[in-house]
């Protein structure tokens, strides 16, 4: 039996935090730490800084332990440690077995409220954060560099400006100037009590016991930053031209749908008959790889996805009180990225114009009753949705899903999808090597047909005629070009 236990909560004046407690018998306990705090919070110029902070603190050892040593500490305890930032949360995310609970603690404990703060590590973890800029986002991963131009389009050029409007990791620029003496200052003014959720896998004397300990963290932060729309960018295109073999494309849009609201759970349907991630059962996958062979993978979402390490899973505590819809199309050859993003546009005006079929409609609802249940398999996950209902105000939501589902009527999806989908409002960023032919390709007009090295069906290849002159309605005034070494620099 799950019990979540409520104890207080983080909105009122000098409130202590949320204590969250999932009475689960397993061997192994959860523990996380979560504060309202997150990349919102990086004063300009300083971007990256909440990021660099967590990094610091987890890895950076703590006044008792050196970095090597808490490494030490930690391995005979079969710990882990690892901290997540995002947006809006920052999340101290720890797993041990119940017999080293107590030696464990401390160390966890210890990275809060006495991080060791030492110059070299704080040296060595602001270079890393700048290699990932330059040596991994930029240059050795396009997909995500996909992803993060997207939210740059989508939110970078916002006026006012947007708090989601830089990458959570910071630019270069802003992380050179980061000094340690920014480090002690936001930490005290982020990493507060009143924007702390604590949530545990076992009984409630244990996050009673893990609230004391925390006692000695600063009371109270700084206003939480407040949200405006985002503007329109001045581009509905980003192309990043980069040395690259294949090409990736993102699109989306912001809107005002979130988890909670009455058409929440409808839209988790459209999302996953249409694409749902790493999986083969939405339209995208099945037409796009599936019957054409376009790429690895195509997905949507109705949230900002970050995948939760290995697994198919969204990672928890990601959550932002703006969301977006979006679709990852995963990197394709370049003679075939008009023709793939043409793809994308024709299929989401299907989707809106006809809606979910009735056997799609009971599929997925087959699909997600049984597959809902494995983002909630371990300890730290069900935790961490514990907290995640606690920041959206979703009391048991994935059991809630399951209980709705049942009666969600194929007129209900489908007024939800009409509702809250509309294929002209996307914004498409794209990483490619040749950006003279592809703006060429999607701005001229003429159909940008597919090739294949198979024979294909005649009913795909009479379709593929209609995808390849379907309209982008692109101007080459609407599109916006940037090197990738000049992406998160400033």
């Amino acid at each position: 039996m799950i019990l979540a236990i409520l104890l207080s909560t983080v909105a009122a004046p000098n409130a202590g935090p949320t204590l969250i407690a999932l009475e689960m018998n397993r061997p192994v306990v959860a523990v996380r730490a979560v504060f309202r705090s997150g990349s919102i919070d990086d004063p300009t110029g300083k971007e990256g800084l909440t990021a660099l902070c967590a990094a610091l603190m987890v890895q950076g050892g703590t006044q008792k332990l050196s970095a090597s040593d808490l490494i030490a500490a930690l391995f005979p305890l079969a710990g882990e440690l690892d901290a997540q930032v995002d947006v809006e949360q920052t999340a101290w995310i720890g797993r041990v077995h119940r017999d080293n609970l107590d030696a464990y603690l401390p160390l966890f404990v210890d990275t809060l409220v006495a991080p060791r703060l030492d110059p070299k590590e704080f040296d060595r973890l602001r270079q890393n954060a700048i290699d990932d800029i330059e040596k991994r986002l930029r240059n050795a991963d396009d997909e995500n560099l996909g992803k993060e131009s997207l939210s740059q389009l989508l939110y970078g050029w916002s006026t006012p400006r947007h708090p989601y409007g830089h990458y959570v990791g910071g630019s270069v620029t802003s992380l050179k100037s980061i000094t340690l003496s920014d480090i002690k200052t936001h930490i005290a003014r982020v990493f507060t009590r009143d924007r702390l959720t604590l949530g545990v896998s076992t009984d409630r004397t244990l996050v009673e016991a893990l609230d004391q300990k925390l006692a000695k963290l600063p009371a109270v932060s700084a206003p939480i930053a407040h949200l405006p729309l985002p503007s329109a960018p001045p581009a509905r295109m980003l192309i990043v031209e980069k040395d690259t073999a294949s090409t990736a494309v993102s699109l989306g849009f912001p809107y005002a749908a979130k988890r909670g609201d009455r058409d929440g759970y409808a839209l988790m349907v459209v999302a996953s008959a249409f694409g749902e991630h790493r999986q083969f059962n939405g339209r995208l996958m099945q037409q796009m790889r599936g019957d054409r062979g376009l790429n690895y993978g195509d997905y949507a979402y109705i949230e900002r996805f970050i995948q939760d390490g290995d697994s198919t899973f969204a990672a928890p505590n990601i959550g932002r009180r703006q969301q977006l819809f979006s679709i990852w199309i995963r990197p394709v050859e370049p003679q075939q990225a008009a023709f793939a993003i043409r793809m994308a546009l024709y299929e989401t005006r299907n989707l809106v114009d006809k809606g979910l079929s009735a056997a799609e409609l009971e599929d997925t609802k087959l699909f997600l009753d049984g597959y809902s249940r494995l983002w909630e398999q371990t300890a730290s996950r069900r935790v961490g949705y514990a907290i995640d209902e606690q920041f959206y105000g979703t009391p048991h939501f994935l059991s809630g899903l399951r209980e709705r589902l049942p009666t969600l009527s194929l007129e209900e999806v489908n007024a939800a999808l009409k509702k809250w989908i509309d294929p002209r409002k996307f914004e498409i960023a794209v990483v490619t090597k040749d950006t003279k032919t592809f703006v060429e390709q999607i701005t001229r007009g003429a159909p940008t047909p597919i090739t294949y090295t198979v024979e294909k069906p005649a009913a795909i290849i009479e379709e593929d005629k209609t995808i390849a002159a379907f309209p982008i309605d692109m101007d080459k005034r609407e599109i916006k070009i940037v090197r990738a070494e000049d992406l998160f620099e400033r």
